[in-house]
């Protein structure tokens, strides 16, 4: 795991925190701008997509960028979208959860606590940023050059309505099952980003698909470039685009209004989050050698890249992280 996601980079952030049942409760504060931003954690349930891989592929580089991804996207269209929990939804949610007694195991461990703290802080992550002069962890409104080119995007441009969210969950959903059907790990996954609030997975999936008409009432501007964005995360994280998600990946794009302009700007910068968040963990576990480049270059091919481009956002993520 990168240092900057561990625990002792992440306790600092810990202004407030509470449990209730299996819930995680978290408030995040900016040790710079003083902005708060809330996250909420459910300890691990016996199934959903992490419980059902295998340990092996638990500790593979790709399976830490699609959870990397995962987590993205939940902060966008799941229950810790973009610091929107409102703390009355919040108590609900928890005040929902079955109460126990007696036995310790219905409600977190102090070790479960630590790891929903780091994971809780993922799922908003996008509005912070690394700032490797101090060491440590800001808002991102404190340090907007520290952020990628998706985060910056992100970060300027959230998905401000629940029709916003809504759209970008059937995106997803239509992406998932672009191929004719949702296979169980993708239906895990859905399940585990998308809010339930939203509808369940098998409501989004029996609504008919999204029409030019609807992506067009869509809140204006940079909002829809970040709708885009997402859908493209949740397409490249097989490590590929299939002719189906790209042809929905252009209508999506013109249902929006999007210029060309707009919608490279929203491919590019979730190639290259993708791309960095491979970059980082392979420099995390194995050293910046020429094997880390050519994986990262192979990677780069497979997303739509080339070695230049590879290269390129190989110089930005290094002088962007070292300062």
């Amino acid at each position: 795991m990168s240092e900057r996601l561990t625990l002792d980079a992440i306790r600092p952030l810990v202004a407030h925190q509470s449990v209730s049942g299996r819930y995680l409760m978290v408030t995040y504060r900016c040790p710079v701008s003083g902005q708060q931003v809330q996250a909420r954690w459910q300890g691990a349930q016996s199934s959903g997509f992490v419980s059902s891989m295998s340990a092996a592929a638990q500790q593979t580089m790709w399976y830490e960028v699609r959870r990397q991804a995962n987590l993205l996207v939940r902060s966008f269209v799941g229950t810790g979208a973009m610091g929107r929990v409102a703390q009355t939804a919040v108590n609900s949610a928890l005040a929902s959860a079955p109460s126990h007694s007696g036995t310790g195991r219905h409600t977190l461990s102090a070790r479960e606590v630590e790891r929903g703290l780091v994971e809780a802080f993922q799922s908003v992550s996008t509005q912070f940023a690394w700032d490797p002069g101090s060491s440590r962890w800001v808002h991102g409104s404190a340090a907007a050059q520290l952020l990628g080119p998706l985060d910056r995007l992100l970060h300027s441009n959230p998905l401000q309505t629940r029709y916003d969210r809504l759209l970008v969950a059937r995106m997803l959903v239509e992406i998932a099952g672009s191929d004719g059907q949702i296979e169980s790990a993708e239906s895990d996954y859905l399940g585990e980003v998308i809010d339930p609030e939203l509808g369940s997975l098998e409501a989004l999936r029996s609504r008919p698909p999204v029409t030019m008409a609807e992506l067009g009432e869509a809140s204006p501007g940079g909002t829809r470039v970040s709708m885009l964005a997402i859908a493209t995360v949740m397409a490249l994280t097989d490590e590929e685009l299939e002719s189906e998600e790209s042809t929905l990946l252009v209508h999506f794009a013109k249902g929006l209004g999007l210029s060309a302009a707009q919608a490279v700007e929203a491919r590019d910068s979730a190639q290259t989050w993708l791309l960095e968040q491979a970059l980082e963990r392979m420099v995390t576990w194995g050293g910046h050698d020429d094997h880390a480049r050519e994986q990262l270059v192979a990677l780069g091919d497979r997303i739509g890249l080339s070695r230049q481009a590879v290269e390129r956002i190989e110089a930005r993520w290094q002088r962007r992280t070292q300062g």
